[in-house]
């Protein structure tokens, strides 16, 4: 495990080594797309001017078909999109993309029927455009959305991109535990475990359980630990820290006892003792550690000039 500074939020909420990617695709993902007025302008007989079902059809009659679609696709209008795809070849991926960031499971699923043909392997294009809309309905807590999603990746024949939407998967869980949304996090945790098992890195800490608690969804932070989400090796020492600094003292006894249970006790005081948290490092060795322990900690905190921890030792 890594020294860490202990920075506050900054610390938690842009630690991760993805966080500025999660930025940018907020930043890109549109929540819907205006309608066109095509005819604005124009001059029409006040009559039909007047009849604002009248001047729609002829909005839409007036759209190019890859207009037609990503409008379709940001209204959720299910019909309108098989029509399309039935009679045109259609730019698919931002429709794809907006239908998932409004939560259009329907549309989602007629527009993977017609991208996603088994056993064919997905071009690189459209597996990107794929987890681009997985971490839009994550965002927006579209869990039907969400559901075709994930199926789609599971079945996914190629190693790479299963590898690839398992980083992506798991920037959503963080994203998710940070912002409080348990719905998601319990989601992932249940339905993405094969992904998380089979690639996600062990040695690479997941900050989500540390976010979590750093935005007060204490809820979340129970569920993390609760659920001993498999795959997911969490950063306990700076959960830990920022458990106790906002007085959580039972969340932070629990995540002393889940890392006692995973064999990771002795890197947490040891860690700790290096980041020179000595109110972390008192709490736990106040709750009964060995000698030969408090050594190894003294030996840690002396080498990396934690001098608070070195006199408290």
């Amino acid at each position: 495990m890594s020294k860490r500074k202990r920075d506050g939020s900054a610390q938690v909420a842009g630690g991760s080594k993805h966080a500025r990617v999660r930025e940018g695709q907020r930043e890109r993902e549109p929540e819907s797309v205006p309608r066109r007025r095509k005819l604005k302008g124009v001059r029409l007989p006040v009559d039909i001017a007047a009849l604002a079902h009248v001047l729609q059809q002829l909005e839409d009659l007036l759209l190019s078909p890859d207009e037609a679609m990503l409008e379709a696709a940001a209204f959720g209008h299910v019909t309108w999109v098989q029509e399309l795809l039935g009679s045109f070849e259609c730019e698919l991926l931002e429709p794809l993309h907006v239908a998932a960031a409004n939560g259009h499971a329907e549309v989602l699923e007629a527009l993977l029927d017609k991208l996603v043909k088994p056993p064919s392997e997905l071009d690189s294009g459209t597996s990107d455009a794929l987890q681009y809309a997985l971490m839009a309905a994550g965002e927006h807590e579209h869990l039907a959305v969400l559901q075709l999603l994930v199926t789609c990746f599971l079945a996914a024949g190629s190693t790479h991109k299963r590898e690839h939407a398992a980083s992506t998967v798991t920037l959503v869980l963080e994203d998710a535990a940070a912002h409080g949304q348990l719905a998601v996090v319990d989601f992932l945790v249940t339905h993405a475990a094969p992904l998380f098992m089979e690639f996600v890195d062990p040695s690479e800490e997941s900050p989500a359980l540390a976010a979590a608690i750093m935005g007060w969804h204490v809820d979340v932070a129970w569920y993390l630990l609760d659920r001993d989400a498999d795959g997911v090796i969490f950063d306990f020492v700076t959960a830990f820290w920022v458990a106790l600094d906002a007085g959580l003292n039972d969340l932070a006894d629990r995540i002393d006892v889940y890392s006692l249970r995973r064999h990771e006790r002795t890197a947490l005081l040891l860690e700790l003792a290096v980041d020179d948290s000595v109110d972390a490092v008192k709490y736990i060795i106040d709750k009964g550690v060995d000698l030969d322990l408090v050594s190894k900690a003294f030996k840690k905190a002396a080498k990396a000039g934690a001098v608070a921890v070195v006199q408290f030792l």
